[in-house]
């Protein structure tokens, strides 16, 4: 191997690794947001059975009406991380995940319940 093939099969493998850094960072920062969003919801969608039996609960005793699509949004989000993170396990490139994760991250952020 010469030095140009040599230097060039280093700087692919760093470019490699340093997109696969990205993509993990992209996905773990995700689940952060994730973990925020999911904590307002139960905050706000969840009672416990504490609250339950000490007579605590929604006015009606049904929750609020934004309770039920936060907890699809939340849902799908959670089935788009899981994927996401089996993708970087198997190696590879994962840009329908990261682009389903980005998507997640709006939708998430719009959720009248999870500010």
């Amino acid at each position: 191997m010469n030095r140009n093939s040599r230097a060039f099969a280093i700087a692919l493998a760093l470019t490699t690794l340093l997109g696969c850094a990205n993509a993990a960072k992209t996905v773990l920062t995700a689940q952060n947001g994730y973990d925020y969003r999911e904590v307002r919801y139960e905050e706000h969608c969840v009672i416990t059975p504490a609250q339950r039996a000490s007579g605590m609960g929604w006015l009606g005793g049904a929750p609020p009406v934004e309770c039920t699509p936060a907890k699809t949004t939340l849902d799908a989000a959670l089935k788009h991380l899981h994927e996401a993170k089996n993708a970087l396990k198997a190696g590879g490139g994962l840009p329908l995940q990261l682009a389903a994760i980005k998507a997640d991250a709006k939708a998430l952020g719009k959720m009248s319940v999870a500010k």
